[in-house]
């Protein structure tokens, strides 16, 4: 660092001139620098704590019709150092725009985003971060940081979709059904109906406590089309305890669920999760749960019952702009009557990738397969069902507005089965708002 102090000051002395006023007898100092001078003598006096000064500077710099990357890196330092962290957001996520693999800045980004309490787009940055090598003690900060946004601290997030679908009732393409040899046309009323509305999420974290282990969380997801026929809601709320192990962090949790449909309660119940979270290396975290759910029928009594869903999968962030998961899960749901249990099993996998002019592309594909225990009632025998999901999504990340982002979300779905009643097709979008990156 002193080398680079020498360098400015020896650049300040060859080309300091000093032009005198023959009326005021005064000197008035011209400082005579190039863009890349001015910005390593901007660099220093933030070094040095000498913000008024580094401010004229960079006040200058930034308002080129093309400041540098690093122009706007320093600004959003500065910023940061008087507090101004909506301002030190905006510089560091402009740049990424232009350089998604800056992970500097994006460690920087992640930071601010800490500061304003914004944990859920933090941790996405400080997992980017960590697919790239850092100092030892840089990485330790950074999976302490992760390790208390995941485990220890509030965070709220919220979603608002407005989406168009053309089977909202997840109903059949097939008019005509063959019941024990007996051909039967169905109604309009039962065929696949399009719909369009929007869709509202929530999701809240709250810790409590001496060391904040314990914790209360909940979800709520609201499905609202304009026919109020098909709308849906679901909510889920719980409180648990986290156990820090050396490389594990152990959670249970307890609470209740419950879902509605056409504005009429469907079902409600018990739920208990257990859940192991730990890394096998810095930037791949693996997921371990099972879950259990009660379901109390309001008016299928016959559908009451129980489920049990386990978990695994791995997430691993590369490149400093890439992130893919992987998981599997396997479960059963008993229903009183044989003929509405089934057993299930699959997979679902994920992508987000960070390009260059400020484009986010993603992916998410789950399949599923699941086989019922008894014979149907109608059709006399056992049910099987393979389900197949797939989704595309654009993010404009210099499109937003008090935080919030647009994204598209292309997607399909098709339910195979060996009765011909229970296939179905269905494609819809979304144009989602959310704080999620």
């Amino acid at each position: 660092m002193k080398i680079i102090h020498l360098v400015i000051a020896l650049g300040l002395f060859l080309n300091l001139h000093f032009a005198y006023s023959g009326e005021a007898g005064e000197s008035q100092a011209i400082l005579e620098l190039n863009v890349e001078q001015a910005t390593d003598l901007a660099t220093v006096w933030l070094e040095q704590g000498k913000t008024d000064q580094a401010e004229k500077l960079l006040k200058r710099l930034r308002s080129a019709p093309r400041p540098s990357l690093q122009v706007m890196f320093l600004s959003g330092q500065l910023a940061g150092m008087r507090g101004n962290w909506g301002k030190a957001i905006e510089e560091y996520r402009a740049i990424l725009i232009t350089d998604p693999k800056a992970v500097r800045v994006r460690l920087e980004l992640a930071r601010a985003l800490f500061e304003i309490k914004d944990y859920p787009a933090a941790l996405y940055h400080f997992e980017l971060a960590l697919s790239e090598p850092l100092p030892d003690e840089a990485q330790k900060n950074v999976l302490r940081f992760v390790r208390d946004i995941r485990f220890r601290l509030s965070r709220w997030e919220i979603r608002l979709d407005l989406m168009s679908d053309t089977n909202i009732n997840n109903a059949t393409q097939n008019r005509d059904i063959v019941i024990s040899g007996n051909h039967f046309t169905l109604s309009n009323d039962a065929m696949a109906k399009h719909g369009a509305g929007w869709y509202l999420g929530l999701f809240g974290r709250q810790a409590f406590g001496a060391d904040l282990s314990s914790f209360a969380q909940v979800q709520l997801e609201s499905y609202d089309y304009s026919n109020r026929t098909n709308d849906r809601l679901f909510t889920q709320a719980t409180v648990g305890k986290s156990f820090g192990l050396t490389d594990h962090i152990f959670t249970l949790e307890m609470g209740g669920h419950g879902s509605s449909y056409s504005g009429k309660t469907l079902y409600t119940g018990g739920l208990a999760r257990i859940a192991d979270g730990w890394r096998i290396n810095p930037s791949s975290l693996v997921t371990a749960s099972y879950e259990f759910k009660q379901l109390n029928y309001a008016d299928v009594q016959y559908l009451s019952g129980h489920q049990g869903t386990l978990n695994l999968g791995i997430a691993h962030a590369f490149g400093g702009d890439t992130i893919a998961s992987l998981g599997g899960f396997l479960g059963y749901s008993e229903a009183k009557e044989t003929p509405y249990s089934y057993r299930y099993h699959g997979l679902r996998a994920s992508f987000s990738h960070e390009m260059s002019h400020a484009l986010t592309v993603g992916a998410r594909i789950e399949s599923y397969k699941l086989n019922y225990n008894g014979d149907d009632i109608w059709f006399g025998y056992p049910r099987e069902d393979t389900k197949n999901i797939i989704e595309v999504d654009l993010l404009r990340r210099d499109w937003s507005w008090q935080g919030f982002s647009p994204r598209l979300i292309l997607g399909g779905q098709v339910n195979q089965s060996n009765i011909s009643l229970y296939e179905f097709n269905r494609a819809y979008f979304r144009v989602s708002f959310s704080r999620e990156f």
